[in-house]
């Protein structure tokens, strides 16, 4: 079974998929948001035409435990996503997966700065990875 997972921001979305067997997680899509309605539908398209079994959102938790800022706009979205698709995300905590991606990038001689879309799915491949490392996969 394919699973998704967001990167929510609120100027792009990154979005990674599994393979088939649901084990290894792959970048997928960067969406821009010009507006949320609009970026709820663009990734409602995606999930119609991949059909995962299951969908997480990275949601930032402080470092003490609570949710930060960008939390309240991620929920909101979340809330949107699943009034429109038949799957209820879940939540994963995304603590420094964007800065992971940055240093990833980095690793591999590429300016994250000058790549923000792909940042924006690494983030997702490493909150999906996350996920799935949380059930054991």
């Amino acid at each position: 079974m394919k699973s998704l997972a967001l990167d929510v921001g609120k100027a792009r979305i990154g979005v990674a998929i599994t393979d088939e067997a649901g084990i290894l997680a792959l970048p997928l899509e960067t969406i821009y948001v010009h507006a949320m309605r609009q970026a709820v539908d663009d990734v409602a398209d995606l999930i119609e035409e991949h059909s995962p079994g299951e969908i997480y959102i990275g949601i930032p938790y402080s470092d003490e435990g609570g949710y930060s800022e960008a939390a309240t706009y991620i929920r909101e979205y979340a809330k949107l996503l699943a009034d429109a698709i038949s799957i209820i995300p879940q939540f994963v905590d995304e603590r420094y997966t964007t800065k992971m991606a940055h240093q990833q990038l980095h690793d591999l001689g590429r300016s994250p700065s000058r790549n923000r879309d792909i940042v924006d799915q690494m983030a997702a491949v490493n909150i999906l990875e996350y996920a799935l490392s949380l059930k054991g996969k």
